[in-house]
C-alpha cells in the first residue's frame, strides 16, 4: 500500500496546529532530486506533463484520506502566494480538475490583502511569522471541513497561518495537503494509506 508523508506544524504563535499530508519530500539544498525540481518547474512554469503526473498523485492521496471518511471533507481551498490577491495559477488549475473529479468543492476563501516577501527565502520561523501576520483574510467558511492545499511546506508557518484564519472564520476541522513537504521538517514520517484523514487529527 502506498505511503504519503506527514507531519504537524505546531508553533506558539498559533493557538492551533495544522495536520499536513504531502506526496514526497522536497530537498531544498542537496542539489534537488527529481521530484523537487518538478515541484519548482511546476509552480513557476507549469508543465502539462507535471501536472498530470501532480494530478493523479494528489488526486489519489485525496480520494484515499478524505473521501468516505467519519469527516465529511466539504471544500478544499488554496493558500495565497505573497501577491497581494493572487494564487498560484497553476495549483488553481490542478485543484480545479482535482475538484471535478472528487466531487469536493474548490473555492479560494483566503485572500493576500498585502504583499509580503517571500517566506521561504527567509532564514528564520520568527521571520517567517512577522512576515505573514495580518496579511490575510479569510471568508466565513462556518461548519466546513476544509482541506488547505499548498505547493511546498517547509517550516509549516503557511500551513498554520492559513489553518488558524479557517478555524478563526468558523471551519469545524482544517487539514493541510501539500505536493511536498520539507525534508527537515520535524517530526514527519510516512503514513500508509490506509489510514483516514480523521484518524491522523
Amino acid at each position: 500500500m502506498e505511503n504519503d508523508f506527514f507531519g504537524k506544524a505546531e508553533l506558539k504563535d498559533f493557538k492551533n496546529p495544522c495536520p499536513i499530508l504531502a506526496l514526497d519530500e522536497y530537498r531544498k539544498d542537496q542539489g534537488q532530486d527529481e521530484f523537487s525540481r518538478k515541484q519548482v518547474w511546476f509552480h513557476v512554469y507549469g508543465d502539462d506533463e507535471i501536472e498530470e503526473e501532480f494530478f493523479n498523485s494528489l488526486k489519489d492521496l485525496i480520494e484515499s484520506r478524505f473521501r468516505n471518511d467519519e469527516i465529511d471533507w466539504d471544500l478544499m481551498t488554496l493558500y495565497p502566494t505573497h501577491v497581494k490577491g493572487k494564487v498560484n495559477p497553476h495549483m488553481d488549475d490542478l485543484l480545479k480538475r482535482i475538484s471535478k473529479e472528487t466531487g469536493i468543492e474548490y473555492r479560494n476563501v483566503i485572500k493576500r490583502i498585502k504583499t509580503v516577501e517571500e517566506n521561504h527565502e527567509l532564514e528564520s520561523t520568527k521571520a517567517k511569522v512577522v512576515n505573514i501576520k495580518g496579511t490575510a483574510t479569510s471568508e466565513s467558511v462556518e461548519g466546513k471541513n476544509v482541506i488547505l492545499v499548498d505547493n511546498i511546506a517547509l517550516s509549516g508557518t503557511s500551513m498554520l497561518h492559513g489553518a488558524n484564519l479557517l478555524l478563526e472564520n468558523g471551519a469545524e476541522n482544517v487539514f493541510g495537503v501539500c505536493l511536498g513537504i520539507g525534508d527537515s521538517f520535524p517530526g514527519k514520517n510516512q503514513v500508509s494509506r490506509g489510514k483516514k484523514a480523521s484518524e491522523l487529527l
